[in-house]
């Protein structure tokens, strides 16, 4: 059973723990396989989109993350923006194919 609280929490500080602490280029690489490490099991899988508002569009967010849910069941998903960087962060549990 998904801890709903609790996910959008480790979404969010397991963000910023990584950002702030890793000054390497491969921080984002180490929160995705972090939030992967928590979440991703035999029923369920987290997927995770950065977005830049310098590289993407608003059509962009929006194409790419359904792009990830079509044809799979979400269990739960949060956004959160980082005006630092000026980014959004999309993270998604989605239920895993039994294919």
């Amino acid at each position: 059973m998904v801890n709903y609280k609790q996910f959008y929490e480790d979404a969010c500080d397991l963000y910023f723990k990584h950002k702030h602490k890793h000054q390497t280029d491969d921080w984002e690489q180490e929160y995705f396989d972090d939030m992967g490490a928590k979440y991703d099991n035999g029923e369920h899988m987290c997927l995770i989109h950065i977005f830049y508002s310098d590289d993407d569009t608003i059509g962009d967010v929006v194409q790419k993350t359904l792009e990830d849910l079509q044809g799979k069941k979400l269990i739960t998903a949060t956004c959160f923006d980082d005006e630092s960087l000026d980014a959004t962060i999309a993270v998604m549990l989605v239920q895993r194919s039994l294919l």
